[in-house]
């Protein structure tokens, strides 16, 4: 699932996961190999507003410097949903339009090609990436640039094989969580 920062992926994400059949991978950062498989990195979740239904002991909240308060659910809260891998079905851009019923679509893969170079190739919005990215030797330069022509074909032999979605989700939280369930059991896989 792709969407842009604060375009619902964390809410989703423990949403689904309230469904015992539903598995996780990761939530910001997932680990996608050449192969198209994706690999368990799983992260405290973050959300702007306070989780319902997640034990307060799994739950904090703590003020960031630039962006405001967050709560986090520390992976204990879902342990054992966690699995160690899952192959990539199908490549999701979830969109936030308040409607009644989620609805999903077929999806042209050339709308996902600046994105997934966003956020795939070059991990735009994803601050631990840029952290360690950001070091100008001549020989790191040379190595990020082997990283980033990796990365690029791992783009590249997604958007070729596999399908695309648009996932446009409904004003309940719940229903949207319903329906990307049911979307992943289509695809006879129910990891998020």
């Amino acid at each position: 699932f792709l969407a842009p920062s604060g375009g619902g992926k964390s809410t989703l994400a423990l949403r689904c996961l309230k469904r015992a059949e539903v598995r996780f991978l990761s939530d910001d950062t997932p680990l996608i190999d050449g192969d198209g498989h994706m690999h368990a990195f799983p992260q405290r979740i973050g959300l702007r507003e306070m989780p319902e239904g997640t034990a307060s002991n799994h739950t904090r909240k703590f003020s960031r410097v630039h962006f405001g308060e967050k709560f986090v659910v520390g992976t204990e809260g879902f342990a054992s949903q966690v699995t160690p891998s899952s192959k990539l079905r199908a490549i999701a851009l979830i969109e936030k339009t308040g409607g009644v019923l989620t609805q999903v679509s077929p999806l042209n893969r050339s709308e996902l090609i600046w994105r997934l170079m966003k956020w795939l190739v070059a991990g735009y919005e994803t601050p631990q990436i840029w952290q360690l990215y950001l070091r100008l030797s001549a020989k790191d330069v040379i190595r990020k640039a082997g990283i980033f022509v990796s990365r690029l074909r791992v783009a590249t032999r997604l958007l070729k094989t596999k399908n695309c979605y648009r996932v446009e989700l409904s004003s309940d939280p719940d229903e949207s969580a319903q329906a990307l369930t049911r979307l992943m059991r289509s695809l006879g896989e129910v990891s998020a």
